[in-house]
C-alpha cells in the first residue's frame, strides 16, 4: 500500500438483493434457487472488489448481520476489518485494510439510530490525518433534517464524504427530471455540503459539460440521475475519481440494485 495515497470505493449493494427487491412478488426468498442466486451475486462482487483492491470499501444498504459466509471470508482473507454501529439491520458499513491506523467515531445523535452515517479517522503517517464518512441519505423528511444539520457542522480535518445521497445537484441535467420528485427535496442538502468547503470530486475532474449517472431508469438510453458522490474538503488532493457502471451488470440481475459504484483515489 502506498502510504501517501488512499483508494476508496462506495457501493450500494441492496443487501445482495434482499432489502428492496423490485420483483419480490415473483420470488420466494427462502427457496434454494434464490439462495444460490444470491450466493452467485456475492461471489461476483467479491471478484470485482478483489480486482479493485481498494484500501477502503463503503457498503450501503448492507446487512451487518449477514450470513453470507463467502463475503465474510473475503473480508478476512484479503486483510480487511469491518467498522459498523452496533445495530442490527441493513445499514452503512466501512471495510478497511487492517494495516491502516483507523479510529471509529461513533455518532451520539439520531444518526446512530439510523445507522446510515459511519465515520472513521485515518492516520496514514504522523503528519497525515483525515476522516472518511460513509453516508446513505434517507428520503424521509424527518431523518433528512438530521443529516442536513450534520453537513452544516465544521469539519476540522480533511474529510471525504462518500455514498448514496439520493439527490442531484443543480449542474446535473437530471435535475430537470426531479421537479415533481421527492428527491428534489434533497438538492438543498447537497448545496449545503458544497457551501461548507467541500467539492464534488467527480464534477471537479470531469467538468460541467459531461453528464454521467449512477442510478438508471434505463442504462441503454442513458436515462438516469447522479445520486452517488464523493465530496472532499478543499485540502485533499484528488488523484482520480470514476463511476463504476460495470457494477450494475454484476448486481442488477433480476432488478436487485440499480446503482453504479463510485471510486476515488486521494492524496
Amino acid at each position: 500500500m502506498n502510504k501517501d495515497t488512499l483508494g476508496i470505493l462506495a457501493i450500494n449493494v441492496n443487501d445482495f438483493g434482499g432489502l428492496y427487491p423490485k420483483k419480490s412478488n415473483l420470488i420466494d426468498w427462502n427457496s434454494e434457487v434464490e439462495k444460490e442466486n444470491r450466493k452467485n451475486r456475492v461471489i461476483k462482487l467479491i471478484n470485482f472488489l478483489s480486482n479493485k483492491n481498494p484500501e477502503i470499501i463503503v457498503l450501503l444498504e448492507f446487512d451487518s448481520s449477514t450470513k453470507q459466509i463467502e463475503f465474510l471470508n473475503f473480508i478476512n482473507e484479503k486483510g480487511y476489518a469491518i467498522v459498523k454501529e452496533n445495530i442490527r439491520g441493513s445499514i452503512v458499513v466501512v471495510i478497511h485494510k487492517i494495516e491502516l491506523k483507523v479510529k471509529f467515531i461513533s455518532q451520539k445523535s439520531n444518526l446512530k439510530a439510523y445507522a446510515k452515517w459511519i465515520e472513521i479517522n485515518i492516520e496514514l503517517h504522523q503528519f497525515k490525518k483525515f476522516n472518511v464518512i460513509g453516508v446513505h441519505v434517507p428520503l424521509e423528511s424527518e431523518k433528512r433534517i438530521q443529516f442536513q444539520k450534520k453537513f452544516q457542522e465544521k469539519f476540522d480535518l480533511p474529510t471525504v464524504l462518500i455514498g448514496d445521497f439520493n439527490a442531484a445537484t443543480n449542474d446535473d441535467r437530471a435535475i430537470e427530471l426531479l421537479n415533481k420528485s421527492r428527491l428534489n427535496e434533497n438538492t438543498n442538502l447537497l448545496n449545503n455540503i458544497l457551501n461548507n468547503n467541500f467539492v464534488d470530486s467527480w464534477r471537479e475532474v470531469n467538468g460541467k459539460d459531461i453528464n454521467e449517472y449512477t442510478w438508471f431508469n434505463s442504462m441503454d438510453k442513458n436515462d438516469g440521475r447522479r445520486l452517488d458522490y464523493a465530496f472532499v474538503t478543499n485540502n485533499i488532493e484528488i488523484l482520480a475519481v470514476n463511476h463504476l457502471p460495470e457494477l450494475n451488470m454484476i448486481l442488477d440481475e433480476n432488478g436487485f440494485t440499480d446503482h453504479s459504484g463510485i471510486e476515488i483515489k486521494i492524496k
